[in-house]
């Protein structure tokens, strides 16, 4: 019965509107709070409300220019593996070679 009802397009439609309507009254709050907080609030907020804060608002501003908010340490050490493999296998074919041509005789080389 309920799904009937979600299903239908106006119901949709308020739905998506009242969606707007709290993202926009959202932004508008958060707006206000951040412009609200001055040197003064800053001043008396403690240790931990000040590292919430900045936490916070950094991520927000990473978010908001299309930055991530958080790096994967392990991705970026299985990437850096493979490059050091991949390096270590050209350092290898280039040692192969070297010694390949310095066994040849000087007028073959």
């Amino acid at each position: 019965m309920v799904k009937r009802h979600l299903e239908a397009p106006e119901t949709i439609v308020k739905v998506e509107d009242e969606r707007a309507e709290m993202v926009q009254l959202c932004r508008d709050k958060a707006r206000a709070c951040v412009v609200g907080i001055d040197d003064e609030k800053i001043s008396k907020a403690n240790v931990l409300q000040l590292s919430t804060s900045a936490g916070i608002l950094i991520d927000k501003a990473a978010l908001m220019s299309g930055q991530p908010t958080s790096i994967h340490v392990t991705a970026l050490v299985d990437v850096l593996d493979v490059l050091r493999v991949k390096g270590d296998e050209e350092i290898e074919r280039q040692h192969q070679l070297a010694k390949a041509l310095l066994s040849l005789p000087a007028n073959q080389a």
